[in-house]
């Protein structure tokens, strides 16, 4: 068992040990941490990680009160660092790596602000624009509220590998899309002007701006950070410069603060910051909830796209740090991180690799990190919130703009070369489709088209492990020469088909065309067997089509056998019109059906006695030639009746002698895959069982039961031992015999192994062609 494995058992990873300078006495511990290099790297780490998100949280503010909603900015940075706050506090200390850091994310922010801005613009149309912040609070509530019991739920019930399953070109589309969004968002910052074909036809007409110019340079200079440098003081030594270069150019041109805040070079308005509790929502009267609800959609976009950044960013970690996260802990603690967010008046708080790793780099050890980087935003949120009114707007929109470059360019550039061709247009077309009728539309595009694409591609792996006739497939019932002669010529007459998988309509369509060609071509088929052990399931469109191979199959004079089958799948059979299968249409098992259809082949054959099977002493007398040689064996046997159902010998127990099967039915048992019991033998007068034990492992490796009353002989080890002393060329011709079934039964499983390869290779050619 694996680490994970076990962590995962045990219901989420476990705790790291304290590190060897840490003693264990509590007072000690907290100074021997003063006087440390830990608290060193956590004071770095949280220090860098706690300004990078300050500056992430004002631009993420920036893009979700944007447009329409660029007037109540003061309330949006205060959202944007109270999700910081409650993010970083709560992550840090419930994640399962140390320097795990949430906060705003750039994917949520991005489809919520599309949201948002919606939302005010059809409440001004309806002349409630004194009604814009409630209902816009209460979107971001909702929104933050539902996705944090999500979330919750999702880890609670340890169904964070099912976030797994969501497929990688989706992701990826929903990732290039949200880079598109956050890029139109960024331009609307900088120059009031959406990514739209108007907005571009506009930016043409009046030119591009100064302050334009210079956030596409200073996005370029972001982007070209980002993807090549991995320094932790790289991005936040990059924002202080950007910062500084443009108060250096405005002091230099002798442009006032004023005039900037005029000029677009900073914010409007943003002196200060405001707080909007959601509990105030409970005395605003007229709250437009139908309008609310027509948004519920993005609202199911936006906790999707949550659950997805978090698989994402936690696998992100793993990768860069080589160490393991407990996906089902993280959507806990992510869960619970947002609802208390919810209810302090933030919003979405998610995993951000880049602020964690930022810590890790800076060499941070303990979590104290990550409430080092909650302690800065505080700070700034209630002892200094004037600071965020400082910083250059166009520097914000600039890193929006790189942020949104850079998930366009890993998805759209990058992708092309790890990709299918049929998945990277996946992406392009939830892309597309985004970009024309909305985010929630080409999310729901972009899952119908990888349900297409799994359809289509699935339906190419062929359902049918093996397709035999009775000449190379035989049931484990013993037969005498003479009718294993008569199988031998009218083997023909049988078919077999072993299922494996989930068999779907697309699935199904062909085997029906196959069997219908077969009909046609091989008229001496008489029994058709259709075994569904293998099987995970049916849907109703392919059980249709098996309804369909028995009208046919019945036409042609061929009986039609289901063996195999669970409840569920024979409750769809019965369900797809007139099947109705019926007790004489199946069998439990494929070897019970074989048996059967051999037996309905063999019955047409006149002469065929009832009894044809050998006693023991035929048998003998057969193999050791001399009639007196046989009654001196017998001397050494030991006699067993069995009642039917009584075991001659179980699995697991020790072999200490050989039996002969004298009269009666004796059945070898094994158990399968799922602990079910399985025939693989069944022996009738003249046959040996238990020899291979015997002679190799010494214990039994199969079960032995009586299906009949039975007459059985053993041939105890040690009466073997007195045999060879007493008459070793009895003994040599006894173990000639002995050694003439081994070779024969390992020449018939050889066969067998050979005859599935043939098989299997043919199949392979077939799906080539």
């Amino acid at each position: 068992m694996t680490e994970r494995e076990r962590r995962e058992r045990d219901g989420g990873a476990t705790a790291s040990p304290a590190p060897r300078w840490m003693p264990s006495d509590p007072l000690r511990r907290v100074g021997a941490y003063l006087t440390s290099h830990a608290l060193i790297g956590d004071l770095s780490g949280g220090a860098l990680s706690g300004f990078i998100s300050i500056t992430y949280g004002s631009s993420y503010a920036a893009l979700l009160f944007s447009g329409p909603l660029e007037g109540y900015l003061p309330y949006g940075v205060a959202v944007t660092l109270i999700t910081a706050i409650l993010g970083a506090l709560i992550v840090s200390l419930i994640s399962s790596l140390y320097f795990s850091v949430a906060g705003p994310d750039s994917n949520t922010t991005s489809v919520l602000s599309i949201m948002l801005a919606a939302l005010a613009t059809q409440l001004n149309e309806m002349g409630l624009g004194g009604m814009v912040l409630p209902h816009v609070m209460l979107a971001l509530f909702i929104s933050t509220l539902a996705t944090g019991a999500m979330l919750y739920l999702l880890g609670s019930f340890r169904m964070g590998r099912w976030v797994r399953f969501v497929p990688f070109p989706v992701m990826g589309g929903f990732l290039a899309a949200t880079g598109w969004l956050m890029t139109s968002g960024a331009l609307g910052i900088i120059a009031n002007t959406p990514l739209t074909l108007a907005g571009l036809h506009r930016l043409l007409d009046q030119g591009p701006s100064p302050q334009l110019l210079v956030a596409i340079a200073m996005a370029a200079l972001f982007f070209a950070v980002m993807k090549r440098s991995r320094h932790p003081l790289a991005l936040p030594l990059l924002l202080v410069v950007d910062i500084a270069a443009v108060y250096a150019g405005l002091a230099v041109s002798g442009v006032d603060l004023a005039t900037a805040r005029a000029d677009g070079w900073l914010f409007q308005g943003l002196t200060d910051i405001r707080v909007f509790s959601p509990w105030e929502l409970l005395s605003v009267q007229d709250l437009q909830w139908k309008l609310l609800l027509s948004h519920a959609g993005e609202m199911a976009a936006v906790m999707m796209v949550a659950a997805i950044t978090i698989l994402l960013c936690a696998t992100g970690m793993e990768v860069a740090t080589g160490q393991d996260m407990d996906l089902d802990r993280e959507l806990r603690g992510h869960g619970l991180a947002n609802l208390v967010t919810a209810l302090a008046g933030g919003y979405l708080a998610l995993l951000s690799p880049g602020r964690s790793l930022t810590i890790l780099r800076a060499g941070a050890k303990t979590r104290v990190s990550g409430l080092i980087v909650a302690a800065l935003c505080a700070a700034v949120l209630f002892v200094a919130p004037t600071l965020v009114g400082y910083l250059p707007k166009i520097v914000l929109g600039a890193f929006l703009l790189s942020l949104g470059a850079t998930l366009m360019h890993e998805w759209l550039v990058e992708s092309w070369s790890r990709l299918l061709v049929r998945e990277y247009l996946l992406i392009i077309l939830i892309l597309v489709v985004t970009i024309l009728f909305g985010f929630t539309v080409g999310m729901l595009a972009g899952i119908i088209g990888a349900c297409l694409d799994f359809a289509i591609n699935y339906s190419r792996v062929d359902v049918v492990q093996h397709d035999l006739s009775g000449v190379e497939f035989r049931s484990t019932f013993q037969r005498s020469e003479e009718e294993q002669t008569v199988l031998d010529q009218q083997g023909e007459a049988i078919r077999v088909i072993v299922f494996r998988g989930f068999i779907f309509f697309g699935m199904a369509s062909p085997l029906l065309d196959r069997i219908r060609h077969d009909l046609a071509v091989r008229h001496v088929m008489r029994f058709l067997i259709l075994d569904f052990k293998g099987v995970d399931g049916v849907d109703t469109s392919a059980a249709m089509t098996f309804f369909k191979v028995r009208q046919i199959a019945q036409r042609a004079g061929v009986a039609v056998v289901f063996t195999g089958l669970s409840p569920r799948i024979l409750r769809v059979l019965n369900s797809a019109g007139s099947l109705r299968l019926q007790k004489k249409d199946s069998f439990p098992t494929l070897d019970a059906a074989t048996e059967w259809a051999e037996e309905q082949i063999l019955a047409t054959f006149e002469g065929r006695m009832d009894d044809q099977f050998p006693m023991l002493n035929e048998w003998l007398l057969t193999g050791l030639g001399d009639g007196i040689a046989v009654e001196f064996l017998k001397t050494y046997l030991q006699p067993f009746y069995l009642d039917s159902g009584e075991l001659l010998f179980r699995r697991g127990t020790a072999a200490t002698m050989l039996y002969l099967v004298d009269s009666g039915r004796v059945s070898v048992m094994v158990e399968d895959e799922n602990g079910s019991p399985r025939r693989v033998a069944s022996l009738v007068g003249g046959a040996m069982v238990g020899e291979e034990d015997l002679y190799t492992s010494g214990t039994h490796q199969a079960t032995a039961i009586a299906e009949v009353p039975s007459v059985v002989y053993g041939l105890p080890n040690d009466s073997m031992e007195q045999l060879n002393i007493d008459h070793p060329r009895l003994a040599a011709r006894f173990h000639a015999i002995i050694l003439r079934l081994m070779a024969k039964r390992l020449r018939l499983s050889q066969n067998e192994s050979a005859m599935l390869r043939r098989e299997a290779a043919s199949r392979r050619s077939l799906k080539r062609a």
